[in-house]
């Protein structure tokens, strides 16, 4: 089996990658229950008559709950449009090729190779398939962009990737 397409990763697709990666863990699911929390007591306690005068510490949570709800998915927003700013070659047009080696990818950049053993996991979001590898490495692949290559391109991953690695619902 062997398939090829080409990909150009987007800041929009990165971003959906970033909030993957941040609330599929428990500080990231954390953070939203304590954040709503935080306006509730913060809420709570500005409009407490009793402490009239005294409510800075409803602000100070009303903060935290913004920093937590709305600060951390803008600051990974930002991040996106940064790195497509620095790193023109990181949005650049990436031809996959996925067969019973492994995955390799051309760019202007040269060629990179992962074999199947070296894929730690592979998880999907709505509008990608994530593969995870390496020390913090990644590759990303766009359903839209595969078009009607992503089935056979499942097809290859789940067939050589370690089926306790792949965690992608239906496969």
């Amino acid at each position: 089996m062997r398939t090829e397409f080409q990909i150009q990763l987007t800041s929009q697709l990165w971003l959906n990658y970033m909030i993957h990666r941040y609330y599929t863990n428990v500080f990231g699911i954390l953070t939203v229950p304590v954040g709503i929390i935080c306006l509730m007591l913060g809420v709570q306690d500005i409009t407490n008559p009793a402490a009239a005068g005294n409510n800075w510490v409803g602000y100070v949570e009303i903060l935290a709950a913004f920093l937590m709800l709305i600060g951390i998915p803008v600051s990974m927003w930002l991040d996106g449009k940064q790195r497509a700013k620095k790193d023109l070659s990181f949005f650049e047009k990436v031809s996959y090729t996925l067969e019973e080696s492994g995955i390799s990818a051309k760019s202007s950049q040269g060629e990179r190779k992962v074999g199947w053993q070296e894929i730690q996991k592979v998880t999907a979001t709505g509008q990608q398939v994530i593969l995870l590898f390496g020390k913090r490495r990644v590759i990303l692949l766009p359903k839209k962009q595969m078009g009607v290559k992503y089935i056979p391109a499942l097809q290859i991953i789940s067939a050589y990737t370690a089926p306790e690695k792949v965690k992608i619902r239906g496969i």
